[in-house]
This record gives C-alpha cells, structure tokens and sequence, in this order.
C-alpha cells in the first residue's frame, strides 16, 4: 500500500456508520501511513545523488511534520468551516456530522496526489550492479545476525523515543482541555503553532548540531545528535509537572518537539547508513516497526501510572511526564551506548556495497578483441 491509498481511506473512514466499522477504516489507514515511511526513505537514495541524501531526507521529514502541524492547526477551523458549507453539498449529505464532513474534506486532494507522484523518476542503475547486489549481499536475516547487537540497541532507543513521542502527542492537547479548560480550537491552533515553530527549530539545531559534531565524531554523529535531544526532551517532560495553565503546556509542547525533531532529523540517513542496500526497505521497515510497537504501549502505562498516583486533580499530568521523561531518558542511554557498535556496522555495511558496486563494474566492461 502507498500514499495514493490514503485520500481513500479517509474517505472510507468517512462513511463508517458505527465504531466497529470506523476502528477498521482507521486500522486500514494506519497501515497505509506505517508504509510510507520504509518506502521513501527507501526511494530517496534512488531519487537523488549520494551527497544531497541527508539533505533530501531532512526535507521529507520537515516537510512532513510540518504538514501534521498544519493538520492539527486547521483541524478545529477545518471543523467549523465543513460545518459552515453544509448547505452547498448534495441533500442526502446534509444530516452528516462535521467530523464526516472534515475526513471527506482532508481525502478531496487525494487525485492530485496521486499524479504528482506519478511523475516520480528514479536513477538509473545498472541491471548488472543489481543482480551483483541480490548475488552477494546477505539476506535480512544474515544481517540481522550478524549486527543484532547494534539493531537491537539502535532499534529500542528509536522504539523509546516512539513510546515517549506518543505520551506527550497523545495527552498535551487532553490536558490542555480536561485539566486546565482549555477549547477543541484553542487546543488545536496552540498545539499546532507550538508543533511548527519546534519543528523549524529543531531542524536547524539537529543540522546545526551535525555539522558541528561529525568532523570529530564520523559515523558516530547522528547517534550522539540523537541521544543528546532525548536527554533534553527528558528534562522538558519532567517540567509538564509544573504546569498551572494551557499556555505552559504549548510552550512545554513546542520545547519537546524542538529537541525531538533535532534528535530524530538525523533518523533516517542513519538507518540508509547502517542497512545494506537491498535491504534498506526491510531494515526501516523492521525499525519502523518496533517503534510503532512500544508507541502503542504509551496510553496503557499512561493509564497504569495515573491509576498508581490516585490523583484525580493532576494525576495525568505527573503519568505522562513520568512515562515520557524515563522512556527518553532510556532512549538517550541506548544511543550513547550504541555508538562504537553502530560504527562498525557502517564500515561493514559500506565495504559489502563496495565490494558488489566493484563487481557490478567489472561485469560491465566490454571485452577487448586483441590485435591480430
């Protein structure tokens, strides 16, 4: 499944008449989302030359959280304004609730979409480096035997982050208006301004950071890059506890998103670095997935830890600062740990494509007929 499959199944999600039918139509769409991310980080290195890979990656990252906080921004006005149209849609759409009126307004981009990636080229490559590739390179489960030490440290410290990342994006805005009263559209344009300002910002930091860091690092930058923005995101999860209005949680909300995005822009070119290129999509994709697995933990162990405080005026609060302050805090000590590893496996995975590149170019070279 792509992203042309999404408009869709939002559309579908739309039209689900109960709560069994619309967690399905859900269901569906968030395994068309958890695709998108091995496939593109995928296909960049393929689309773009090898020195504008970390730039084009960042882009797409950048690019694409700014989107969800444009999302969360307009969601509210989105609300209202569908609301505000039911007027001009066909009769037999005027008894629909606007939140059905919104999901068919977000899938209406949906064929533009899907043309524009039509017009996606990818580099091209030599059918003999690729055969060399599939011929010499290890399977999946190879590779992951032979790294398991460095996938399992770098994997779990992303799955921390994940599970971390859930907590605050999940409770921030519940918080906001269960504990403090804060309005659905006030929530929504102040969550989403924080999202957008953080995410600039941290995209500059976590560059900044990298070109700093990688001439007396190497391989090792992005791992440190990584590790010091979950310390930091720890520091400012604890501080949700001090909280006494809406407008603290935002500006807490922008600080995290800021040290989040410094730390995870630097993501994806490490997991290109450090998988093979065959393999790349399964690797991500095998990341991708454990992340998404200890992200879905998040709302039991919220749920757990408040039930533990018996604090029914700010019990939330103190559960979700304590589950995402120690998830990051576990992230950053994973990645700090996984450095020297994780460099050996660059050297091991950027040697084996070396080896097929050279291999595939000798299978290239045109036989010369000797002189008689």
């Amino acid at each position: 499944m792509d992203s042309k499959d999404l408009p869709g199944k939002s559309q579908v999600v739309r039209n689900r008449p109960n709560f069994g039918q619309l967690l399905a139509a859900t269901i569906a769409l968030g395994i068309g989302e958890a695709a998108l991310a091995p496939v593109v980080y995928s296909l960049i290195p393929e689309i773009v030359p090898p020195q504008r890979r970390a730039l084009a990656n960042g882009i797409y990252a950048v690019a694409a959280i700014l989107g969800a906080g444009l999302g969360i921004s307009l969601s509210g006005a989105l609300i209202d304004l569908s609301d505000g149209l039911r007027a001009l849609l066909p009769a037999d759409m005027h008894a629909f609730e606007p939140w059905r009126l919104a999901f068919l307004t977000v899938a209406l981009p949906g064929p533009v979409v899907a043309l524009l990636i039509l017009l996606i080229r990818l580099r091209p490559e030599a059918e003999a480096k690729e055969q060399t590739h599939r011929a010499n390179v290890a399977g999946l489960a190879d590779f992951l035997r032979q790294n398991y030490a460095t996938v399992a440290s770098v994997f779990v410290a992303l799955g921390m982050a994940n599970l971390g990342i859930a907590a605050i994006g999940a409770w921030s805005p519940v918080i906001a208006t269960r504990i403090f009263g804060a309005t659905p559209q006030a929530v929504g344009q102040g969550i989403g301004a924080a999202y957008m300002i953080g995410t600039v910002v941290g995209a500059l930091v976590g560059g900044a950071g990298m070109r700093w860091l990688h001439p007396r690092l190497g391989h090792a930058t992005s791992l440190r890059v990584i590790s010091i923005g979950l310390a930091l995101t720890a520091i400012v999860s604890a501080m949700l506890t001090l909280s006494t209005s809406a407008l603290h949680v935002y500006v807490l909300f922008g600080l995290q998103v800021a040290f989040l995005i410094s730390a995870t822009v630097v993501i994806p070119t490490m997991l290109q670095d450090m998988s093979p290129e065959p393999l790349r999509t399964r690797v991500i994709a095998l990341a991708t997935m454990v992340g998404v697995s200890l992200a879905s933990m998040s709302p039991v162990m919220v749920g757990l830890v408040s039930d533990l405080l018996n604090r029914p005026s700010d019990g939330l609060i103190f559960a979700v600062a304590s589950v995402a302050a120690t998830a990051m805090a576990l992230g950053a000590l994973l990645a700090r740990s996984a450095e020297g590893r994780f460099v050996r496996t660059v050297a091991g995975v950027a040697a084996a494509d070396l080896r097929s590149t050279e291999a595939a170019g000798q299978l290239q070279v045109p036989a010369v007929p000797s002189a008689s």
